[in-house]
């Protein structure tokens, strides 16, 4: 056993509390042919005798053992009940500190005794008895576990009699470090009433489990207990079934059976589970023993996969409005397919999306009351469109009115009654929404080019292309022109008596509008590129653009300085709640930025895009990228319902491969994080290549690299913090696989290469194949498979790698990834689809079965019974294969 178990003793200890009994003795059953001869007197009516207690020092040199009587603090015992001192005899010390030692135990009574235990007690040194029978929380020393290993004694006799007058000796491997102190163990016996807990488990058998979530078979167990009063057996295998102790039920007086299911999706390989077994008088003292549970890899038929996940979460966020604990989110990158998403936000860290309803394309959204309002397109028309969100979970559209053709609404803001809209070269349409079901156009300011809109008290502010022109709407249909200043605008906010104008690709200007009749620009500033709305938080602006969020400090308004950027693909519309901003970014997703301090934003949480274009996964944990920028790391270990638990948009891999603790992203750079904590992945290192990586395969401690202008790099991570180049050759390089000393390599339309990296200094090509467009590559050992985007699948021999050769093919359309598991492959296809071939016979490759996805699917990964398809268009799509 080894001894990071302890802590999880440590919890079965508490958990088993719960269902033990309460402690007492009931009466005792004597063991059949057990001897009564017991001096009248001499022994008390108790469970169990304590024979002494004993330390016990190891000289590794001299191969001798050391056993003194010990005295425990306020204990005191009667001496003529303990046994003589018992003999060790060292047979071995082995390198790895482990004792073996034979152990001789004397009966010096004329009578018999029973269930004769050596209890080890393991410390804070980190002795422990690496071969004990059972555990048992008998007794206990100071700084000692709460439960304890013993060896039995007289195991071979019948109902385990220790005669009067004999010996026997058992086998002890002992786990003492060099520089430890004495270790202490006690023997106890029953004489002749009966131990509390059980005395034996044994004979553990199971069916076949199979690595498959879900999966399930039975399991056996033998418990032996003196007055057959054995009541409560129970498992605890966290790695397998959770961390639930899964309880037996009772077959016959000694056999207990359960039913186990892997709820974990453990992996093929033997895993520890710990047995606990009480009976009806043993209170809260159980006896413990370890068994081995065995999950083998399941060979199944991929005959009819099945999509189970399918997960987009954002498509081009454009818009974005909140109230409390809810977020309203307008997105879509068409106007036949645009929706407008509500999250609850109560958890910035972790938003989740709670509702959803069809919408427009929309330019612009805003709240009020129990409905938002979005402008924008809808079959091309320029529209308002209400949608009730008294219940978050459910939105639906109440109403709408078309406003003139095109050009877009691309701005909204209601007051009371009134809707507002900037309507471009329509001007600003007045729309009664008094009655939500049915919007009615009231009144028009036409004769402007009028591209956004912002009230404040009874002003209405409309940036008009050149001008930014100011209104009194005391009279809400009738607005009355009172200000106008000749400055670039398109986009605006307002904030007191400044107004912050902003013209897309030229300057953002403050205004002075305490006049509202004779406005006045105080200050510009060149504005980010493709700059958008800004949003203000006391002295600070914030301003989304296609390079991110900008923070410009304007305490004094006449000479605003830029103090912060935070990266981000293009933050469309940003939206400001206490100490939050939530952005609506339209490559990047919903993003949530923690504004505490305005001079160093945080990306916070969201609710990323998922247009995965490469991705890996790796027991529970996979990483997507999206698409178009940034990379997800999500929890599938419900492969029903995939969760992301962090993102970062500094991030676009072509491709990303895990290694223990570590992700390594390959593309415009190679970033290695520590993701031990998903939720919050740390950048261990950044390296930037001579070009950018399309690929890359991991061995030992080396990157090898194929870079966009056809170079094959090896690179050493042996210290992930400081990656260092080796070597490079010029060769294409598409598609990677690496096995002992050859790399294997998806050279386009250069074939299939071999080079040997045995020395990493120096690859060397030594064999190659034709192909017409190889663009991935894997590899079993014997064989390499190639998904040639042109010819499909090859199959090539390559025993030799100095002489690959081609010995099996089979056209599929377009394929852009390969993996293979068993005697199948699979390959995602840009034409949409998955389709898995059977291999069994490489020279006959044969398709057995497909599904089609919504787009183009460019890479694929196995693990198990699933497969994880990355799907440009459809998102990342989880598939049962059986």
């Amino acid at each position: 056993m080894t001894r990071t178990v302890y802590v999880l003793l440590s919890f079965v200890v508490i958990l088993i509390v719960a269902f033990g009994c309460s402690s007492g003795n009931s009466s005792p059953v004597t063991p059949q042919d057990i001897s009564t001869d017991i001096p009248t007197g001499e022994m008390e009516a108790e469970s169990r005798k304590l024979l002494g207690v004993w330390n016990l020092e190891f000289d590794a040199e001299s191969l001798e053992a050391i056993v003194t009587p010990s005295r425990l603090a306020n204990t005191h015992y009667q001496v003529k009940y303990l046994i003589p001192t018992p003999e060790v005899v060292i047979n071995a010390y082995h390198p790895n500190y482990v004792v073996d030692a034979d152990v001789t135990l004397t009966n010096p009574f004329t009578f018999d005794a029973y269930d004769i235990r050596l209890i080890l007690f393991t410390d804070d040194e980190s002795h422990i008895l690496e071969n004990p029978d059972c555990w048992t929380g008998l007794y206990d020393i100071p700084a000692g576990m709460p439960i304890n290993p013993f060896k039995a004694y007289a195991k071979d006799e019948p109902n385990r009699v220790f005669a009067g007058g004999t010996n026997h000796t058992e086998n002890l491997l002992v786990f003492s470090p060099p520089g430890s102190h004495p270790i202490q163990f006690a023997i106890d016996a029953s004489f002749p009433v009966n131990c509390e807990e059980p005395y034996e488990i044994t004979d553990f058998n199971q069916g076949v489990l199979y690595d498959e979530i879900g999966y399930s078979t039975d399991i056996e167990i033998t418990v032996r207990d003196w007055q057959d009063d054995a009541n409560e057996v129970k498992l605890y295998c966290p790695e397998i079934t959770g961390g639930t102790l899964l309880t037996f039920d009772q077959i016959d007086p000694d056999k207990w059976q359960a039913e186990i299911i892997n709820e974990t999706g453990a992996l093929s390989g033997e895993y520890e589970g710990y047995v606990i077994a009480t009976s009806s008088n043993s209170g809260t003292l159980a006896l413990y023993d370890e068994v081995a549970i065995i999950v083998n890899h399941g060979v199944f038929d991929p005959i009819n996969p099945e999509i189970v996940a399918s997960l987009h979460l954002m498509d081009f966020a454009r818009t974005v409005a909140t109230n409390g604990n809810y977020a309203y989110v307008g997105e879509g990158d068409n106007r036949a397919d645009s929706k407008m998403k509500v999250l609850d936000i109560s958890n910035p860290v972790h938003p989740e999306i709670i509702g959803q309803v069809d919408s427009l394309w929309s330019f612009d959204i805003f709240h009020q009351g129990d409905y938002v309002y979005l402008s924008g397109d809808k079959s091309s028309d320029s529209t308002l469109e209400i949608i009730d969100v008294s219940n978050p979970e459910t939105p639906f559209i109440a109403g709408s009115i078309e406003i003139f053709g095109y050009p877009c609404a691309w701005s909204v803001f209601v007051k009371g009654d009134y809707a507002y809209v900037a309507c471009g070269f329509n001007g600003l349409i007045i729309v009664d929404v008094s009655d939500p079901t049915t919007p009615a156009i009231v009144g028009e300011v036409d004769g402007m080019n009028a591209t956004d809109v912002y009230i404040q008290g009874n002003y209405l502010y409309l940036a008009v292309v050149s001008n930014l022109m100011i209104f009194d709407i005391s009279d809400p249909i009738n607005p009355i022109e009172t200000g106008v200043v000749d400055v670039y605008s398109s986009r605006l906010t307002i904030d007191g008596n400044l107004a912050f104008v902003i013209e897309r690709t030229t300057y953002i200007s403050i205004v002075d509008i305490s006049d509202p009749s004779n406005p006045e620009v105080l200050s510009q500033l060149v504005a980010p590129y493709d700059a958008h709305r800004a949003v203000i938080k006391n002295n600070y602006a914030f301003v989304g653009s296609d390079e991110g969020i900008d923070v410009i400090d304007f305490s004094d308004p006449t000479q605003p300085e830029f103090v912060e950027r935070l990266f981000t693909e293009n933050a469309n519309m940003i939206e400001i709640q206490n100490d939050y901003a939530y952005v609506a970014d339209q490559m990047g997703g919903f993003l949530i930025v923690d504004i505490t301090n305005p001079t160093d934003l945080i990306l916070q949480g969201g609710v990323p895009i998922i247009k995965p274009s490469s991705i890996e996964v790796k027991n529970d944990i996979a990483i997507s990228d999206n698409g178009i920028s940034g990379c997800a790391i999500l929890d599938i270990s419900n492969r029903n319902d995939p969760q992301v638990l962090s993102f970062d948009l500094t991030l676009n891999p072509e491709e990303i491969i895990i290694v223990g603790n570590y992700a390594y992203f390959a593309g415009n750079k190679l970033t290695i994080l520590d993701i031990s904590d998903p939720t919050n992945p740390e950048t261990i290192s950044i390296y930037d290549p001579p070009e950018l990586f399309h690929c890359i395969a991991i061995q030992d401690e080396c990157i090898y690299g194929g870079t966009n202008n056809d170079y094959f790099i090896i690179v050493d991570i042996s210290n992930p913090s400081e990656p260092e180049l080796l070597s490079q050759i010029d060769t294409c390089t598409k598609g990677i696989a690496v096995n002992g000393d050859y790399a294997y390599v998806a050279a386009t339309e250069e074939g299939f290469k071999v080079i040997d990296i045995h020395d990493p200094i120096n690859p060397q090509i030594v064999g190659q194949v034709f192909t017409l467009d190889a663009v991935d590559v894997v590899t079993d050992g014997y064989y390499a498979y190639i998904a040639d985007f042109e010819e499909g699948l090859k199959i090539v021999n390559i025993s030799d790698p100095a002489n690959p050769e081609t010995i099996g093919q089979e056209f599929i359309d377009r394929p852009r990834s390969i993996v293979v598991d068993g005697d199948y492959a699979y390959m995602a296809l840009d034409s949409g689809a998955l389709k898995i071939l059977n291999i069994s016979d490489p020279s006959d490759p044969f398709v057995y079965s497909m599904i089609e996805t919504e787009g183009a699917t460019y890479d694929v990964k196995v693990e198990r019974n699933y497969a994880y398809l990355a799907d440009l268009d459809g998102g990342l799509k989880i598939i049962k294969l059986w």
